[in-house]
């Protein structure tokens, strides 16, 4: 079997070798806010298995069972609230907000338990492989409202915590997460572009 490697794939797979590093090393640092070190690492980790399955697809679509991109360790429901709970450390949010905002984790669940259900049972329901690719398609989508809700909670989390810093600090340029919000609507764009190609799509 010859593989053909484009300068797409490269840079995928460079940025999966980048992002596995980075998680490691966050989630065996110990220094600093350890919360946030272990949500960040699995940020990357999450990023580093999201473009390894996509890579796997292309160079093995029509060769393996598809039920095997269905292994529940990972979910496009998962990104964005590790971001999200990774931010309300960060910020210093409150354990009872953090904990208000555990609603944001059911659709995680849900879908992590509908692909352990999908994945271990696919032979005794008779599930075909174009079941797979509609499932994966769907996720996929519907993943995309959802996140953008999280980032717009995201952006609101950032802002409450500049204003507080109003009151706190005199020199603010290293305190007010402005990398972060960067990230965020980076993320707002490519979703939203996401469900314009979407929207576009025969």
């Amino acid at each position: 079997m010859t593989i053909n490697l484009s300068i797409e794939s490269l840079v995928d797979i460079l940025s999966i070798v980048i992002s596995t590093f980075l998680a490691l090393h966050f989630l065996t640092l110990w220094k600093g806010n350890r919360k946030a070190n272990l949500l960040l690492g699995l940020f990357m980790l999450q990023c580093a298995i999201g473009v390894f399955v996509t890579q796997w697809e292309s160079f093995f679509h029509d060769k393996i069972n598809p039920s095997l991109f269905l292994i529940p360790i990972t979910s496009p429901f998962a990104l964005m609230p590790i971001l999200y709970f990774y931010a309300t450390y960060l910020t210093g949010e409150s354990k009872e907000k953090r904990r208000k905002r555990r609603w944001i984790l059911i659709p995680l669940a849900a879908e992590v338990l509908l692909r352990a259900t999908f994945f271990f049972s696919a032979n005794a329901m008779g599930l075909d492989r174009e079941f797979y690719w509609h499932y994966i398609y769907w996720t996929n989508y519907i993943s995309i409202p959802f996140s953008l809700l999280i980032l717009v909670l995201m952006i609101g989390l950032i802002k409450r915590h500049n204003n507080n810093l109003l009151n706190l600090f005199s020199s603010l340029e290293d305190k007010k997460l402005n990398w972060l919000r960067a990230l965020v609507f980076i993320h707002l764009f490519l979703m939203e572009s996401g469900l314009l190609m979407i929207a576009w799509l025969p």
